[in-house]
């Protein structure tokens, strides 16, 4: 197993919250050295909702190509979108920097055991569901921002 790691033959997905807007760009690669060290993500945007201090919450799918010590973290923060809940890169004036950290591995693939015996091409999938805590920090936020736009509108 360690040696499919270090071969970069197993293939991980993660969500994640972030803070902000990305914009336009639904899919994009981020490549920002860690620690002197080749990193690269790829990050695909999964859903937006408004929030009323930063503006949105974009849900995102992330998979890192190189597995570096904080890497998901360390890209969504250079980008300008650290995840929620982030207490080590979420820069001090900004909110979401306290609670849990949203970020979760929702899909592992990786080489069968029994494949490099047999020389079959087997692998283990395994996918999870997003937590619920997921959908209700969405839902929250939303909500929040409803009301919000419904208190100024009538000053």
């Amino acid at each position: 197993l360690s040696a499919a790691f270090a071969e970069r033959r197993v293939h991980k997905r993660y969500r994640a919250i972030l803070l902000g807007s990305i914009g336009a760009a639904t899919a994009q690669t981020i490549d920002l050295s860690i620690d002197g060290r080749c990193a690269l993500t790829r990050l695909r945007v999964v859903s937006e909702v408004p929030h009323v201090q930063e503006g949105a919450l974009t849900t995102v799918d992330l998979e890192p190509v190189t597995g570096r010590r904080h890497q998901l973290r360390r890209h969504a923060a250079h980008i300008g979108h650290p995840i929620l809940g982030d207490d080590l890169y979420v820069p001090e004036d900004r909110t979401g920097r306290t609670g849990p950290l949203f970020l979760q591995c929702i899909e592992v693939t990786i080489p069968h055991p029994s494949a490099a015996a047999s020389g079959v091409n087997r692998t283990v999938h395994v996918r999870t569901p997003e937590a619920l805590r997921f959908g209700r920090r969405r839902q929250r936020a939303r909500m929040g921002w409803e009301y919000e736009q419904s208190h100024v509108s009538r000053v």
